[in-house]
């Protein structure tokens, strides 16, 4: 059965990132890993990271939860979700060896990045890393 790792973020691609993913496992019979990556934030210390790294967490836990919910409603059967911590690109990449995903589906730009740029900085350092194919929706 073919797996597929969908990175999603709280962008509104996201969403979209989730639809194209929920409708090619559906149509596939694939499972989906919803993965989000919670990136340390090197302005904070250590002591203020522990704290303000719970909150990310618990966001990104509201995130996958209602992605979860859409591509289940979208039809597909089998959904994990799974929280990563590091640097995102790596993250993702090193997720998707380590769980031998067939593919990497992930948005063009996500949060935070500049409006009018053809390629996030995460999606075109996951395109660079991944040793199986990557899925770029925009």
């Amino acid at each position: 059965m073919d797996k597929f790792l969908v990175a999603i973020d709280s962008s509104e691609i996201s969403l979209k990132v989730v639809d194209f993913a929920s409708n090619l496992a559906t149509s596939k019979g694939a499972e989906l890993c919803l993965v989000h990556v919670v990136r340390k934030e090197q302005q904070f210390t250590e002591s203020i990271w522990e704290q303000v790294e719970e909150v990310f967490h618990k966001m990104a836990a509201e995130i996958l939860f209602s992605a979860s919910q859409r591509a289940g409603d979208a039809g597909v059967e089998k959904i994990e979700v799974e929280i990563l911590s590091g640097d995102p690109a790596r993250a993702i990449v090193e997720f998707a060896d380590q769980h031998q995903c067939s593919a990497i589906i992930i948005g063009s730009h996500g949060q935070g990045q500049v409006s009018g740029l053809l390629l996030g900085s995460v999606s075109y350092k996951v395109l660079s890393l991944a040793s199986c194919p990557v899925i770029v929706v925009k």
